[in-house]
């Protein structure tokens, strides 16, 4: 990954995601933070019927500047949730 300036972004990357079957909690997902499992979740729904499959999830973040003057000074996290699922095509 090429980045004008001196700041090297961290590479934040989603590495499997798994669907659930129909009435199980048995979806997952891994990410990975500069090639290290960091978060792995089991047990996930993400479908409740079968007219739902989705084929991809983009996801995207942003954080910061072209140098580490936008860097904050302590560490900092970020939580995603109450995702949703739709339909594009239509």
């Amino acid at each position: 990954m090429t980045h004008k300036g001196t700041h090297t972004p961290t590479l934040l990357q989603c590495t499997a995601v798994g669907m659930n079957e129909i009435d199980k909690s048995d979806g997952y997902i891994r990410l990975d933070v500069n090639g290290e499992t960091k978060i792995e979740y089991k047990q996930l729904v993400y479908r409740k019927s079968k007219k739902v499959f989705p084929t991809a999830f983009t996801f995207a973040s942003w954080f910061g500047g072209s140098d580490k003057t936008w860097s904050p000074s302590t560490t900092v996290e970020a939580y995603f949730r109450n995702f949703k699922i739709f339909n594009l095509d239509n």
